[in-house]
């Protein structure tokens, strides 16, 4: 039973660590399938990054067409 518990809290806080370490987690989801609070978190946290990553990708794409444009200026 403490398995149950303590495993997908133990992978959802290595996903969080890796994140602050500036590692690269686009392959990193959750894998904790139910339907119990735990379930939920690990659901949260798969939209979560999803979210995320999908919004550095826009950043990366603005900042280079950004980068691109004032080249030409000059």
């Amino acid at each position: 039973l403490m398995l149950l518990i303590t495993r997908p809290i133990k992978q959802s806080l290595q996903v969080l660590k890796s994140m602050t370490n500036n590692k690269d987690n686009s392959e990193t989801k959750q894998n904790h399938a139910g339907k119990d609070e735990l379930a939920n978190m690990c659901e949260s946290i798969n939209d979560f990054l999803t979210k995320m990553q999908h919004t550095v990708r826009e950043i990366i794409q603005s900042a280079t067409l950004l980068n691109s444009s004032s080249e030409q200026l000059n």
